[in-house]
This record gives structure tokens, C-alpha cells and sequence, in this order.
């Protein structure tokens, strides 16, 4: 039975969540304050660290304009700048890999704009067959001056095989009772078996056959598949150099394998050999991945009774062997496909794979290259829809690919880009951050005993960690933004209750220009009513269009003459499981605001006490330290839904940084008298002057209390509230178990995916889109991290209930 003081305090942290009230962009704030505990003194956790409704509103605010802060650079000059809202190179990190940064890149260098590999243009090549069967002569024409060797015996015979293979006919040996040599041959069967199942290899009449293929069936998918001009010199610069190229793309959809293998041919690049999962086994299916490269790995490398050792040996001798011959590779990072349209966490065994082989000499470098590929709409939706409605993960079956081959023929999919981060060399990156185990033993200062390798041995593995996490960083920010996902993202965060088109233009080129100032690319290169027109087109149903001289509203409406009548209202579609389609596009977009958010939601914690008492005519005042320490805290909360900064930077200064773009964009403003013991805070004309000193505690920072800036504000928020909200009802629901109960993971999730629905329908919850299963995991992946929480075998129960009500205290602050 549950304790009397963890009931009542339950009940007071929900009872404070009530009394915040609905969010609303004109009422930003209910009389409830900011709880006391989160002002005074913010939760420390275990480990040390300091720390919508589905019916729409009303639509009486259409006609208000809009505030469009500062983006700290002459937006009119973007376009004629260093910065181009239509191409941009992801650029190599400066801390980690600044010889990489040099490589393979040249402002100057040949190409500009984009390139679309579905157009072939028919002049290069003569006679009557270049100018009848473009396609055909062009992938007859394309070279393939390569080949890809049969591996199998190679790997099976390597000595590490050999070794694995004994010291696992010993083991079983003397657990089965049975002879060595028995249970010799057996796992020598077995390593036969492993090894011919990944075997793989690119047959080039095959190759051009499908090519061929592809551009029919593509010409019907998809407008176009861009990529930019420069990558394209970057990448052919960067074969050249003669070491393995290794692709690591992000995982969307089941297409991501043949669109990069189909892009890489027609710019006669290397065909990488392509880690597939071995849920594609399947008839013809399995058949074609192997010819185009592809080889099949097991997507749980290690099962219940422990390690398998024989497999992983196995798979590692594969690669090894791979990269030994010069071929190119590609895997992807995040193992699964997305289902929320963020990034997902990345798993880390193929890259270390790669870091061995680096750090142990067998190969003399490789070439990383992050890729993200983007799509306007998405390909698989039924399957996001299903999956974060809470229904199990359904194995694929031959009709699957069928199916989806029919839904993307019969669907306006859109247009496809592919960007290409600048490629970095892995053998700097280990010698950069220093993992060799002669210099940790000699940072260490100790002998070579076995604590100290225990000791480089977890030096690597973090380092393995940092590297994933960092390459994650560069896929996203090397992706174009497509318009579809921009409005998306402004329907359901900043124009939520509905707004005109004409408004919605220039909220999308406010975002347009906020996107070329980070250095991110905008795929659409029309004029920006064109973008928001096509668009709205290809979101369909996933939008309501209403005329505000009539009662009549459509769902998805057919534009008249092409547009949507700049006097028309869209509103965001809420409706489960629809908002999650909606939320999968806008959630590509929330990395470029993300960080911003979590300084604005701090923001607003912090004042919501005085905004209330004293109205829009009081003076607005927050703690820069404060303020600080709260993104802090959100940050490391979300870090599984957002990494915020790359791991070689510290997290702190960035978040610094960005309290410094407020104060340009005018949201913020320095104190004119001096605080902090004579030192005054960096204004906007010493924020270029590497000399300025530091900030000091103490420093104090005035809100502009406008009702435009708030409501900017409120906005930037709204990008972290969805995520709160999800965090918050999770924390509570722990919260009421009994002491020592283990709960089954799987019914716990859907039970409170249940719960939230019908709160969002009783307007407790803001947010019908906070109950996605994708985010209800990830908060428990960081509640097992924070201690609160222990995870095993599915199950889970409570370790801290103090700790856990806590934080759900400490989230109400920030419901809007």
C-alpha cells in the first residue's frame, strides 16, 4: 500500500500541474508560479549533476502580427554571403579533426547549387541510343572499374576465427560433456555457416539492370533526388585518396539502402559493402541486397545466455577483411529506423569495429562520411502510426515490401535530398583525443599492471561512445531542411491554433533565414510562398484548411489553381494517430531550435512569478546562472531525445553562447549598471572580442516584456513543453507504484499511453502528441540512467521515489 506522504505529495505536484492551466500563445501563464522548490534550488540526482488537446482553440489571434527577432546577421545579405540557404558543406569538427577540416573542401571550389541525379542529360552521350534510352545508356556508360572480392576463406581462415573457434569447442566441450573434436566440428560448421550468410559482393550486370530499374520506378516516386554539387566533388576528392570510405547514414525507411547504393552509382563512386539487418532475408528481397553489396547481420548480436562470442569474431574478420581489400563500407549508426523522425540513440559495435582496426594498425586510416538522407513526406507511415500508438514491432514478411512499393506508387511522396558531411579521417580522430595506451598509461603515470589496461580498456569504449554520439551530431547538422517538415514544425509549435497563409509565409521565411544562419541548407530553392504552397500539398491530410468567410472546413483541401488562397486558415491536423505523422516532419526541424527552446523554457520559468503578479509594466529580471543551470539540467534530462552539443565541446559554454544570441536577437538585455563586482556582462559589440572576461554569478538579465517576445518565447518553449509534459506524467505514474513492484515494460507503456489519451481529452495534458511510445521509452532510458529507475529483462521498478517526485515537481514548471 502506497505511503500517506508519497500520496499527498503526489497529489501536490499534480495539483500544481492543474493549476497551470492549458498552453496558449496569448496567455502564456496561469497565476500558478514557479514551484518554490525549483528557485531556490535545483534537484541533484544520483550521479552528481546539478539539475494538445486534440480539439483546436479558437482562432481570434489571426490577424496578430507576429515578432521576428533578430537573427544577429543582416538577413537580407544571406543569399549573397558566405552563408546560402539553399547549400552549405558540413564542415569537420575544429576541436577533434582540424587537419580533416581542410581536406576534400574549398569555398571555391568547382559546382555550385543542385544536382538532380534523376535527370540525364542526353547530350553527352551520341547517337540514336543516347537520345532514345537515356537511362539505359547511361548505366551502360557508367563506369565500374572495381571489383569485389570473394572473402569467405580468407575470413574463415584468420587466425582469430581459428582461435574463437577452439576456445568455443572448449567451453562447450565441457559444459555438454561431449569430446573437443566433436565439439570442435560442430562450431567450425557453425563459423561456416556465420560467415557464407554475410558473404556478399556487387555483381555489375545486376547492378546496372536494377539502376536501370530504379529510374523508372523513381521518376514515379519522387519529383527529384538531390544532392549538392559540391559533395559530389567532395566525395569523388575523397576516393582519391585511396582508404576505405565508410557511409554511415541515418535510418528512416527501408529505401535508404538502394537510394545511397543508387546515388553512389551514378557518381561513380565506389559500391559500398552494406550491413543489412536479417529481417530483409526474404524472397528476392535477401537476393538483391547481396548483389548490390549487402550482407546480413543479426540485429541482437548476443542472446539471453550471454555473449556469442563465435558470431562476433566472426563479424569482426568480415570487416576487417573488407577494409583490408580497399572497399568501401556502409551501416547504419542508429541500427533501427527512426520512428519519432529524430535521430535515434546511436549503437556503437560496428563503429568500434572500425576503431580496432584503425587503432591496431591493420588498416592505415579510414574515411568516415556522415549522410543524411531526407524525404518530404514519410514512405512508411502506417508503420510509425502503429509503433508509436503502442502496437508490437510486426516481423517483415514478403508482402511488406509489396505493400509499400504499392502505398509510395499510389502516394504523392515529394522530392528526396541527400547531404554528405565533409569526410574525416579516423586515424586523427583517435590520435586526437589521445587513446593510444602508451599515453594513458603515461597520463596516468602508472606501470602496465592489469587495473591500469582495465583502465585503457574504458577509455576506449568511451571514446568509442563519444564518437558515435558525435558523428549523430554531424548527420544532423549536415540535413537540408524540406518545407514539408518546416511548416510541420511551425503548425504544430509556433501556429497551433490555426493561422493564415499569408502569416505562415513569413513565419516559413523567418525560418528559412534562421536555418542559413546555423549553416543548414533549405532544400526547397523556390521562392518562399512556392515552398509553403508545395508544402501544404504534399502534407495533405495532415492539415486543415478553412475559409474564414465560411463554416465549411476541409481536411488536406485541394489548393484552388495549385495555392492555398493567402486568406485561407491552416491549422495543424491533432487527431491521433494522424499528429504523429505531423510530429515525425516537425521533429527533423526541432534540432535546429531545440537548445534555443531549453534556454527559453528556463527563461520563463524564471519569470513566470513576476509576469503574473506584475503584469507586462514590470520590470522582468532573471538570473544568468540560474537560467543556466535549469537548460543544464533539461538538457542532460533529454539527452536521449537531442544531443545538444557535440561531446568534445563543453555543454556550458554552448548553452552560454546561445543566452548571448538572445540578448543580439533582442529578447534579452545587460543591465546598464555594473553587477558582479565591477564586471558588466558581454554586450553584443564585445562578443566578437575573444578578450572580454568572463561572466561572473550573480549577473542579472531583463527580459523584453513585450507580448511579441514573450509570445517568441512561448514558442521556443513549446518545443521542450511536448517533451516535459511526456517526462512529467511518466514520473507521476512511477510514482504511485508500491515499493519494490516490478512492472512489465511493455504493459506499463501502454497502460500509460492510455492514461495520457484520456487526459489530453480532459484537458490535464496540452499535448496529444507527448503520449508517442518513442518518447515514453526514452524517459525511462534516462530515469534507468539517473538511478531512479532499475531495468532488467523488461521489467522495471522504482529505486527513488524521493528523487522521482522530485522531478516531476520540478517539470511543472515548464507546462505552457
Amino acid at each position: 500500500m502506497m505511503e500517506e506522504w508519497r500520496r499527498k505529495r503526489i497529489e501536490e505536484v499534480y495539483a500544481k500541474w492543474e493549476k497551470r492551466g492549458r498552453g496558449s500563445s496569448s496567455a502564456p501563464f496561469s497565476s500558478h508560479s514557479r514551484p518554490s522548490a525549483v528557485r531556490g534550488r535545483l534537484p541533484r540526482y544520483p550521479n552528481g549533476s546539478v539539475g494538445g488537446r486534440s480539439t483546436r482553440h479558437g482562432r481570434q489571434s489571426f490577424g496578430r502580427s507576429s515578432f521576428v527577432p533578430s537573427l544577429g546577421i543582416d538577413a537580407n545579405a544571406l543569399h549573397t554571403a558566405t552563408v546560402n540557404k539553399f547549400t552549405s558543406i558540413s564542415r569537420c569538427c575544429q576541436h577533434c579533426l582540424p587537419s580533416s577540416r581542410t581536406k576534400f573542401y574549398a569555398d571555391d571550389g568547382p559546382g555550385s547549387g543542385l544536382q538532380d541525379i534523376l535527370l540525364i542529360d542526353r547530350r553527352q552521350y551520341g547517337g540514336i541510343l543516347g537520345r532514345w534510352f537515356p537511362y539505359l545508356t547511361h548505366v551502360i556508360c557508367t563506369s565500374l572499374d572495381y571489383n569485389m572480392k570473394d572473402l569467405r576463406a580468407d575470413t574463415l581462415n584468420s587466425a582469430g576465427i581459428v582461435d574463437a573457434i577452439e576456445a568455443c569447442a572448449q567451453a562447450k566441450a565441457e559444459s555438454d560433456d561431449s569430446t573437443f573434436e566433436e565439439a570442435l566440428k560442430e562450431q567450425q560448421e557453425r563459423a561456416r555457416s556465420i560467415v557464407y550468410s554475410m558473404s556478399s559482393g556487387v555483381s555489375k550486370p545486376v547492378l546496372r539492370f536494377v539502376a536501370w530499374i530504379l529510374f523508372h520506378v523513381f521518376k514515379q516516386l519522387f519529383n527529384q533526388i538531390s544532392l549538392q554539387k559540391k559533395h559530389v566533388h567532395m566525395l569523388r576528392e575523397a576516393q582519391k585518396r585511396g582508404v576505405p570510405i565508410v557511409f554511415l547514414p541515418s535510418h528512416k525507411s527501408h529505401l535508404d539502402y538502394i537510394i545511397l547504393t543508387f546515388v553512389l552509382f551514378n557518381l561513380g563512386v565506389h559500391i559500398p559493402r552494406i550491413a543489412a539487418g536479417d529481417n530483409l532475408q526474404l524472397p528476392f528481397v535477401s537476393w538483391m541486397v547481396c548483389h548490390l553489396g549487402g550482407f546480413f547481420i543479426k540485429r541482437k548480436l548476443d542472446s539471453a545466455a550471454g555473449k556469442d562470442i563465435l558470431y562476433r569474431k566472426c563479424l569482426h574478420e568480415y570487416m576487417e577483411r573488407c577494409l583490408l581489400a580497399n572497399e568501401n563500407m556502409e551501416f547504419f549508426l542508429e541500427g533501427s529506423r527512426s520512428r519519432s523522425g529524430k535521430l535515434n540513440s546511436p549503437k556503437a559495435g560496428l563503429l568500434s569495429v572500425l576503431m580496432d582496426t584503425v587503432r591496431e594498425g591493420i588498416v592505415e586510416d579510414i574515411l568516415v562520411v556522415p549522410v543524411n538522407i531526407s524525404y518530404d513526406n514519410l514512405l512508411e507511415k502506417n508503420f510509425v502510426r502503429h509503433e508509436l500508438m503502442g502496437g508490437n514491432k510486426k516481423p517483415e514478411t514478403f508482402r511488406d515490401p509489396i505493400r509499400g512499393a504499392w502505398y509510395m506508387l499510389t502516394t504523392n511522396i515529394g522530392s528526396v535530398s541527400i547531404d554528405f558531411a565533409q569526410p574525416f579521417s579516423l586515424q586523427e580522430y583517435l590520435h586526437s583525443a589521445h587513446v593510444s595506451n602508451s599515453s594513458l598509461l603515461e597520463m596516468s603515470g602508472l606501470s602496465r599492471s592489469r587495473s591500469v589496461m582495465n583502465l585503457v580498456e574504458h577509455g576506449h569504449r568511451r571514446l568509442v561512445t563519444a564518437a558515435s554520439h558525435h558523428i549523430i551530431y554531424d548527420i544532423t547538422q549536415c540535413t537540408s531542411l524540406m518545407s514539408t517538415w518546416m511548416v510541420a514544425f511551425l503548425l504544430l509549435f509556433k501556429h497551433r491554433e490555426g493561422v493564415s497563409v499569408s502569416e505562415l509565409i513569413e513565419s516559413y521565411k523567418w525560418l528559412e533565414d534562421k536555418a542559413a544562419s546555423n549553416g543548414r541548407a533549405v532544400s526547397f530553392t523556390g521562392e518562399t510562398p512556392e515552398a509553403v504552397h508545395y508544402a501544404l500539398h504534399h502534407l495533405g491530410g495532415l492539415v486543415i484548411v478553412t475559409n474564414p468567410h465560411s463554416s465549411s472546413l476541409d481536411k488536406g483541401m485541394e489548393p484552388k489553381n495549385g495555392l492555398v488562397q493567402s486568406d485561407m486558415v491552416v491549422s495543424p491536423q491533432l487527431e491521433l494517430p494522424d499528429v504523429f505523422a505531423l510530429l515525425h516532419l516537425a521533429n527533423q526541424v526541432s534540432s535546429l531550435l531545440m537548445i534555443e527552446g531549453v534556454i527559453a523554457a528556463s527563461i520563463l520559468s524564471a519569470i513566470s512569478e513576476d509576469l503574473q503578479s506584475g503584469g507586462s509594466n514590470c520590470k522582468l529580471e532573471v538570473d544568468k546562472e540560474e537560467v543556466l543551470e535549469d537548460a543544464q539540467v533539461l538538457c542532460k534530462l533529454l539527452a536521449r531525445e537531442f544531443i545538444f552539443a557535440p561531446p568534445c565541446v563543453d555543454l556550458w559554454s554552448v548553452l552560454n553562447d546561445v543566452l548571448e544570441s538572445f540578448i543580439v536577437s533582442e529578447l534579452l538585455s545587460v543591465p546598464s549598471e555594473r553587477v558582479g563586482g565591477g564586471r558588466v556582462l558581454r554586450t553584443p559589440q564585445e562578443m566578437d572580442n575573444d578578450d572580454t572576461v568572463e561572466y561572473t554569478s550573480g549577473v542579472t538579465l531583463n527580459v523584453n516584456h513585450s507580448a511579441d517576445s514573450i509570445r517568441h518565447l512561448t514558442f521556443l518553449s513549446r518545443i521542450v513543453a511536448v517533451l516535459a509534459e511526456s517526462y512529467w506524467m511518466t514520473c507521476v505514474t512511477l510514482c504511485q507504484l508500491s515499493d519494490g513492484e516490478e512492472v512489465q515494460e511493455r504493459e506499463f507503456l501502454k497502460q500509460l499511453r492510455d492514461k495520457m489519451v484520456e487526459k489530453t481529452q480532459r484537458g490535464v495534458l496540452n499535448y496529444v502528441e507527448s503520449c508517442s511510445m518513442d518518447t515514453l521509452r526514452n524517459c525511462l532510458k534516462s530515469l534507468t540512467d539517473m538511478d531512479m529507475v532499475a531495468y532488467s529483462n523488461g521489467n522495471f521498478q522504482v529505486n527513488n521515489f524521493e528523487k522521482l517526485i522530485e522531478l516531476a515537481d520540478y517539470l511543472v514548471a515548464f507546462k505552457y
